[in-house]
């Protein structure tokens, strides 16, 4: 194919992510991509304030919803895309982390250390689907590293319990 075509070929899958919710944590989102459409031609992009649905609290950047690196649309397209995608029924969300815009583009993100109790909050506070009347799953895509802002940690709580533990650093091959 040329430009943003490509061949399609015709393969069978079972599982499509009907009711399923998708976040893509990184460099943003070009929330009107075709591949993101459903069958209709509409936008499966949810755009939200991140703040506002997890109750954190924080004020996101007017430009949140905008790709300037291309990494987060490209994982996108993996994860939830029409026609290559895995989950391609499923509602896609964007939550551009700071550090991850693309060059001109600084500033944009929201604080990685926002991001995690955003997460916990958009979950938990999630209505039941109207249809299942249980909460739509949420997977969360991290397809990135952010070693400056755990190097030296020594434990934290996960679900409730404590932990220590012992970071590495492999630029001193230990």
């Amino acid at each position: 194919g040329t430009g943003n075509t490509a061949s399609t070929p015709d393969y069978t899958y079972t599982l499509d992510g009907t009711g399923v919710d998708i976040v893509i944590a990184d460099s943003g989102l070009q929330v009107d991509h075709p591949e993101f459409q459903d069958a209709n031609g509409t936008s499966r992009v949810q755009l939200v304030d991140w703040y506002s649905v997890s109750g954190v609290s924080g004020t996101q950047n007017a430009n949140h919803y905008r790709d300037y690196d291309g990494h987060g649309t490209h994982v996108a397209g993996l994860a939830a895309g029409k026609t290559f995608g895995y989950a391609k029924n499923a509602r896609i969300y964007s939550l551009k982390i700071a550090g991850l815009e693309g060059a001109g583009d600084t500033g944009t993100g929201i604080s990685i250390s926002d991001f995690y109790n955003i997460m916990i909050g958009f979950h938990n506070n999630k209505a039941a689907d109207p249809i299942t009347g249980l909460k739509r799953p949420t997977i969360l895509n991290m397809s990135w590293t952010y070693y400056h802002d755990y190097a030296g940690m020594t434990g934290g709580r996960y679900r409730g319990t404590t932990y220590t533990s012992t970071v590495a650093d492999a630029s001193k091959g230990n």
